[in-house]
């Protein structure tokens, strides 16, 4: 396979299926990490809705053959490239996945579904060639909650704040965000000194952005999601010894805020400062939410969260809640979710 000439990368494995893209118009970027049966159910959907201009290249973390077994299935019915590289952190694989694509726009793709009738859209709106960025609106399965729902139909953006402020941390989400490769190349070298903040295509996002001519709202629903239960969360963050590994404080509270401020200069620096304080509210909460569901815990984010956000008032009464214990916390949301759903 000849590799991209900004860089030589040396795979574990690589393997092509039989069917071929020569001049695709859209590269879909699926990155997993042992997630066979999420890559099984999105490759499904792209089966029923494939059409020729499209290559599909999958760049899997994993150092077992699990993944490939499943892919191998779609041999004769999608133009896939698989490629792996063991134990790859995820910022730095979506950044490998462009330098591999050869489609003038690039969709990445996380563990989600395609909604019916969303490549179809996307493709239509992605051919004109005018956008350097589409937000491909998502829902969350098994609802009619749209993402976005303050912009009611599809259409052009009318400026790169109404972009940002409208979708917010949408920015991040693998699966909605579909970009000219050019303009993504442009940006790899700033937005690579993000990498592990597990954040690092949001920075590349918003560089699209704040440079795009124009950008695109396609209102869908485009893109199906999953919610994780409770207990899938408990699984996830906590370990067989019993130890919270959790990093969503310092993910969305620490690293998204830490992006969206250091395009200051490129935006609207009270749009940024609006988006940052909605990224701090919802972030202490989630703490208290996870802390009492037993899935983290506030220690060791108390100094960080004054430290970097004594500036919102809100912050001092985050501080008095991270204080409390789970054992106090517990009741203390259980009686919340009472009077929120009584007032429903």
């Amino acid at each position: 396979m000849q590799k991209n000439a900004m860089t030589v990368i040396e795979w574990d494995k690589e393997w092509r299926s039989s069917l071929s893209c020569v001049s695709p118009l859209l590269s879909i970027c699926i990155p997993t990490y042992y997630q066979p049966k999420e890559v099984e159910r999105v490759l499904d959907t792209l089966v029923e809705q494939y059409t020729s201009n499209i290559e599909i290249i999958i760049h899997d973390g994993c150092n077992n053959d699990t993944t490939l077994s499943v892919i191998e299935k779609y041999v004769d019915k999608l133009p896939i490239l698989y490629v792996r590289k063991n134990n790859r952190h995820i910022d730095a694989a979506l950044f490998e996945l462009i330098e591999l694509a050869k489609g003038e726009y690039i969709w990445w793709f996380g563990d989600d579904d395609f909604c019916e009738g969303a490549l179809v859209e996307v493709t239509k709106i992605v051919g004109l060639g005018e956008y350097a960025f589409i937000f491909a609106n998502p829902i969350m399965a098994g609802t009619d909650t749209l993402h976005c729902s303050i912009i009611d139909r599809s259409r052009e953006f009318k400026t790169r704040e109404e972009v940002i402020e409208s979708i917010e941390i949408g920015l991040g989400f693998l699966s909605s965000c579909v970009f000219k490769r050019q303009d993504a190349l442009r940006g790899i070298e700033s937005s690579k000194s993000q990498i592990g903040s597990s954040f690092a295509n949001l920075h590349l996002m918003l560089f699209i952005i704040a440079n795009a001519h124009k950008s695109y709202f396609i209102r869908g629903p485009i893109v199906k999601c999953y919610a994780v239960t409770d207990e899938e969360l408990k699984i996830i963050k906590v370990g067989k010894d019993g130890v919270i590994k959790n990093e969503a404080f310092f993910i969305f509270g620490v690293n998204a805020c830490d992006i969206f401020e250091s395009f200051s200069g490129q935006y609207d620096p009270v749009v940024i400062r609006k988006i940052v304080k909605k990224f701090f509210k919802r972030t202490w909460r989630g703490v208290l939410v996870a802390t009492a569901g037993g899935w983290d815990t506030p220690h060791g984010k108390r100094f960080i969260l004054l430290k970097r956000f004594w500036m919102f008032p809100e912050s001092w009464l985050a501080f008095l809640f991270f204080l409390m214990p789970a054992r106090v916390l517990r009741p203390l949301y259980g009686f919340y979710k009472f009077l929120y759903n009584h007032k429903k």
